[in-house]
């Protein structure tokens, strides 16, 4: 199959998705193919953005941990950017999320 051809195929589904809402389109169109749980992903915010202030908390305080602590906050950073990520999914599942990440099907 030509790549071009893919490509357009590609463009051609991401502008029917873009067009979609919960009530013309079926959720397995999504990127998902499920809708996202606000609960869920909002807890999970709320526990690794938490954990994120104690870690910078923790540096602030103690300077003996620091290669630990770099790599804690740098994993919480990014769990934060992927559950901010799924949270907006959660309004819009058809829609791509402009974050660092990009969700493909």
């Amino acid at each position: 199959m030509d790549p071009l051809e893919l490509f357009s195929r590609a463009s051609k589904s991401d502008d029917l998705r873009a067009s979609c809402t919960l009530k013309t389109c079926p959720i397995r169109l999504s990127y998902y193919n499920y809708l996202p749980s606000l609960a869920a992903n909002g807890t999970l915010l709320a526990l690794f953005s938490f954990s994120l202030c104690c870690f910078l908390f923790q540096v602030g305080l103690s300077r003996r941990f620091i290669g630990f602590t770099i790599a804690m906050v740098s994993g919480c950073i990014l769990e934060v950017l992927g559950y901010v990520g799924r949270v907006m999914s959660w309004y819009n599942p058809f829609g791509q999320v402009r974050l660092p990440y990009y969700v493909y099907k």
